[in-house]
């Protein structure tokens, strides 16, 4: 056994203790004596024990009432009783009701019968360890299957979301494109609006539609400036009002690329921008509505009508792809977005629930 075995024997008679002190002096197992019922319960609450042996005829407390508290409280110690002839019936009723390993009778042979009853308990004593520690082992390693199961179909189910909205978005982009061609338009504008919606389509994919964080409305301002990676922006003016401390749950990675798309402009002629953005908490029809508003000011040292009339177009242009495109990824997040254009400059509003 891997730890030292403990057998607690339980007589009521001096003379038959001191006899097993002896006897089995040199054995490898522990032995520790109780000479009552009450004496042996105080034993087990100290240290473990593997087997009891237990006298069945004792004063105050019995052998038989010993072993249905032992069974009772520590039912992996194994019971054995010692008895004699004359306590048959008694014996019969303590394997009922205590479930006993094994009884031997008074007087006993140590050598050919007393200490192999023993080493047969200590045996099943082990195995019943042993199997206990197989069965939790099993438990562990189920729990872990169930985990590794439940992360494996949560990645499916995120995956298969994801895929859906993306097929969304990809059909909602080509319903657009196929609208676009059955109006008047140059090659050159279909091909400007076909790379629009494949920028757009690859900004957001790989991002899940589920994923969702919560942070107070001075910390995603803050972070903003941290997100919009667009080259060539300027200055990024950021103004909070209400509740800097105001808390909002939403999918924050999706508003970001959002925003970046936004504040991209999507091959915009001009090279320097001004960005300024606006965030607030406002109720709407009873509910608790969180407001993006964005201004991205082109600033350019074109003069000229002409060129300041194909920079309007390409906004045009860019804003015929970007409004149905974005409408329907932000009902994902049950809101809505819009985006205009004023002179040379955008205006974008992204719109959901605090």
């Amino acid at each position: 056994m891997s730890k030292q075995a403990t057998v607690l024997f339980v007589d009521d008679e001096e003379n038959i203790l001191n006899s097993l002190r002896r006897g089995l002096i040199d054995e490898e197992y522990k032995c520790i004596f109780a000479s009552s019922g009450l004496q042996a319960l105080e034993a087990l609450k100290n240290e473990p024990v593997s087997v009891i042996v237990s006298d069945m005829r004792m004063p105050g407390m019995d052998g038989l009432t010993l072993l249905k508290e032992v069974k009772e409280n520590y039912p992996r110690t194994v019971r054995i009783v010692l008895s004699g002839y004359a306590q048959l019936q008694q014996i019969i009723t303590t394997l009922n009701q205590a479930n006993l390993f094994k009884f031997i009778l008074k007087p006993w042979n140590l050598e050919g019968e007393f200490k192999g009853v023993i080493q047969q308990a200590l045996e099943y004593y082990r195995l019943q360890e042993e199997r206990d520690e197989f069965e939790e082992t099993l438990k562990r390693q189920n729990q872990a299957y169930q985990n590794i199961l439940k992360k494996f179909e949560d990645v499916m189910s995120d995956a298969k979301k994801n895929a859906e909205v993306q097929a969304l978005i990809g059909i909602s982009a080509f319903d657009i494109i196929l609208r676009e061609m059955t109006e008047v338009c140059s090659s050159d504008m279909i091909k400007r609006k076909l790379e629009i919606s494949s920028a757009i389509l690859k900004a957001i994919s790989g991002i899940s539609s589920e994923e969702k964080s919560e942070k107070s409305l001075i910390e995603f301002s803050n972070e903003i400036k941290e997100k919009i990676t667009s080259k060539g922006v300027k200055t990024v003016e950021l103004e909070v009002k209400g509740n800097e401390k105001d808390m909002v749950k939403t999918n924050y990675r999706l508003i970001y690329s959002l925003l970046n798309i936004v504040v991209d402009r999507l091959n915009g002629e001009t090279k320097h921008k001004n960005v300024k953005i606006s965030c607030v908490i406002e109720p709407v029809d009873g509910e608790r509505m969180f407001s993006l508003y964005v201004f991205v000011e082109n600033i350019t040292e074109v003069d000229t009508t002409l060129l300041k009339n194909e920079l309007k177009q390409h906004l045009d242009t860019y804003i015929t792809v970007l409004n149905p495109l974005f409408a329907r990824v932000m009902q994902l997040l049950k809101g809505s977005f819009h985006c205009a254009r004023v002179d040379i400059n955008l205006v974008a509003k992204f719109k959901f629930p605090a």
